[in-house]
């Protein structure tokens, strides 16, 4: 399968090599960007799925419950975090 053209490498803790996918825009109506997402993060993983590159960070998102925030791990600036996405509906 081929890699998704937003996948990267990023260093964390100036040793470990994290693969994820890149933010490389928002907007300002989006989940993403109210839940504290920044352009330039790495996304690890989305709940518990880890992304792995070949799948679409949508689809993933839309099989997650309609009803609860959706915890997301990523890169920033060497480190790793984890935040709440505030619920909102999807279609």
């Amino acid at each position: 399968m081929l890699k998704d053209p937003g996948w990267k490498l990023s260093v964390v803790n100036g040793v470990s090599n994290i693969e994820g996918f890149e933010v490389t825009s928002l907007t300002p109506e989006a989940a993403a960007y109210k839940g504290g997402i920044l352009v330039g993060d790495m996304l690890t993983a989305i709940g518990s799925i880890p992304i792995d590159g070949t799948q679409e960070v949508s689809e993933i998102v839309h099989q997650m419950p309609a009803i609860e925030p959706i915890s997301v791990t990523l890169a920033r600036s060497q480190k790793m975090i984890t935040l709440k996405l505030p619920f909102e509906l999807r279609p």
